[in-house]
């Protein structure tokens, strides 16, 4: 599991727990609760998929099939809306 590049054409914004996320070629926003935040933060910080998942399930109790699962889930939704390419 490579690194997960993120498409130069977003903007991005920090606003109290959200991360907001401008596409400026579409001219559409996303929202990112908390812990989607968390996660693409990593991801700015050029941390592999299984670097996250380390990380996270030493900072959270949560089971390692779900949380892998969802995190899969998460990075699918971010390829579909081409926030990421990988």
């Amino acid at each position: 599991m490579g690194k997960i590049k993120i498409n130069s054409g977003f903007l991005f914004e920090e606003i109290n727990d959200q991360l907001v996320c401008f596409d400026s070629n579409r001219s559409i926003i996303y929202y990112f609760n908390e812990t989607a935040k968390e996660i693409f933060l990593l991801i700015k910080k050029n941390k592999t998929k299984i670097e996250i998942i380390e990380l996270f399930l030493k900072k959270y109790q949560v089971e390692k099939n779900n949380f892998v699962k969802d995190f899969e889930s998460f990075l699918n939704d971010l390829k579909k809306k081409k926030i990421i390419l990988s």
